[in-house]
């Protein structure tokens, strides 16, 4: 277990400011590259009589929540002692994760707040995905079997599944940041140049995470375990899978490796 406290302490304060790096991107949509000029919050309500079809709507909603998980990842402190390549690697493996618990997260946050007026709802709007998501995935579930590809449609399966688990558990934010770092922190990766330094990063948010438990929710003594349990079967859902289902807009796309790297390169 790494020992370092005042590096833990820096990576502690790194893991909780996801909130903070979230409320300073909703005050700065534009910074996003889905974002257009000229375009307006309430282009992206569902409710609006928006010209641009279902899903280029969600490409644009995802796409917002792809930019800030990537943004919140590169604005861990201790990510950036990483070699390069060890940064670029854990990227490109590990942003399918970190973007499903980002859209948990919006998601729970939309709801939680859903009770504020309508113009702060406006401004939210444009980080919730503008559908229900299991309708969406369903949706997409229905066309896959429609067309026989039968394999495809037990990955949405998969993904509906964990999903589901997630919102069971209702995570606050804490459980989430953490469980991100959990996630996207893969020291069994081939190719790393430094594994050692990024288990201890992935050891260190385990520790938040059950010592946030054991502050916050003293009463739930299985919590943690159940938690860690979930976040293994993250990995589990393709990329691919994601890509096909929140990434693909009526004009022409943009190939996820490519768009990743852009967004790491200007966020």
């Amino acid at each position: 277990m790494y020992n370092n406290k005042p590096q833990k302490r820096k990576h502690t304060e790194s893991i909780r400011s996801l909130e903070s790096v979230k409320v300073k991107t909703k005050k700065e949509p534009d910074h996003s590259p889905s974002s257009s000029e000229g375009q307006t919050d309430s282009s992206l309500s569902p409710y609006s009589s928006s010209p641009l079809s279902m899903k280029e709507i969600v490409y644009e909603s995802s796409m917002r929540i792809l930019y800030v998980s990537i943004q919140w990842v590169k604005h861990i402190p201790t990510f950036k002692d990483l070699p390069y390549n060890d940064q670029n690697l854990l990227m490109h493996q590990g942003w399918g994760e970190v973007f499903i618990l980002g859209m948990i997260f919006v998601e729970l946050c939309f709801n939680i707040l859903s009770d504020l007026s309508n113009d702060k709802k406006q401004g939210l709007l444009q980080w919730n995905l503008p559908v229900d998501i299991d309708a969406w995935m369903t949706s997409v579930g229905c066309q896959t079997s429609a067309s026989g590809n039968g394999k495809y449609l037990m990955e949405i399966h998969d993904l509906q599944n964990i999903v589901a688990k997630l919102r069971v558990a209702v995570p606050d934010a804490t459980e989430l940041s953490c469980a991100k770092a959990i996630a996207f922190f893969k020291p069994e990766l081939k190719g790393l140049h430094d594994p050692w330094h990024v288990e201890q990063l992935q050891d260190q948010a385990q520790c938040m995470l059950g010592e946030h438990i054991r502050q916050q929710r003293p009463e739930e003594y299985v919590r943690f375990g159940k938690l860690l349990l979930l976040i293994p079967q993250l990995s589990k859902i393709k990329t691919s899978l994601i890509e096909r289902m929140f990434f693909q807009s009526g004009s022409e796309t943009k190939p996820m490796e490519k768009l990743i790297k852009e967004i790491f390169t200007v966020c």
